[in-house]
């Protein structure tokens, strides 16, 4: 059973060190993504309103190692980490 559809006192909150490099490496990925986004709105490269993320990396991380192929999600609002660890 997937940890985001276990009951609380299941959840594993020492995960091993594959997982835990899974999460960095994401948390990385997001983070440089949304650094590069960032740059290029700075540069009037990117037009309109910039909803950054950053900072809040961790999110998108447990969300997507958590996340399952058949799972829904739906974000709007600063919604990039989420698209990009869904593989967009």
């Amino acid at each position: 059973m997937s940890q985001a559809h276990a009951s609380p006192a299941s959840v594993d909150s020492n995960p091993d060190p594959a997982t835990r490099l899974k999460l960095y490496r994401t948390m990385l990925e997001v983070r440089l993504v949304e650094k590069r986004a960032y740059d290029l709105f700075m540069q009037n490269l990117i037009k309109g309103t910039s909803h950054l993320a950053l900072g809040q990396e961790a999110i998108a991380a447990g969300f997507g190692v958590d996340l399952r192929s058949n799972d829904n999600s739906f974000c709007t609002y600063r919604g990039h980490a989420h698209t990009l660890v869904r593989g967009a």
